[in-house]
């Protein structure tokens, strides 16, 4: 099995570029297969798989849960035909070919707007709490999320 490790800077807001991202590698022939931390700072790293180049659709769901609540969470997403590929973070990574993507709808785990928009303002929030306990100022505007 050939593998490649990349180093990335990513961020929890940054979770529609990194699906992109994945989407594009696996396109090339490179499939996710862990993603992790790393020893260099705000780095992520991923693992890939070589693969024969496929269209498929990445996405990330961050659900934080008890491990009693994992069997029936990855069963509701297998269910609707989402291959689960890892954790991290508080993030589930899954994948499903375009081949078994029936609608527009399906590209995505939520079609809802207002999901993005809590999850982007959940995001602000952590880095508001991590810059807050650092030495580093930070000056945060948006609207009122909740």
């Amino acid at each position: 099995m050939e593998k490649k490790v990349v180093y990335r800077i990513a961020t929890i807001a940054d979770y529609d570029r990194e699906a992109f991202y994945l989407r594009e590698m696996h396109a090339q022939g490179w499939k996710l297969r862990k993603v992790s931390y790393s020893i260099l700072l705000f780095a992520v790293k991923y693992t890939f798989e070589k693969c024969q180049p496929e269209q498929v659709s990445y996405q990330l769901d961050f659900y934080p849960m008890k491990k009693s609540e994992r069997a029936s969470y990855l069963q509701l997403f297998k269910d609707c035909g989402w291959e689960h590929i890892t954790n991290f973070n508080g993030f589930s990574y899954f994948r499903k070919a375009h081949s078994e993507i029936e609608s527009d709808a399906e590209f995505e785990i939520y079609n809802d707007a207002q999901c993005g928009y809590f999850l982007s303002c959940f995001s602000l929030q952590l880095y508001y709490r991590f810059f807050q306990s650092s030495s580093v100022e930070v000056v945060i505007s948006v609207g009122k999320c909740f």
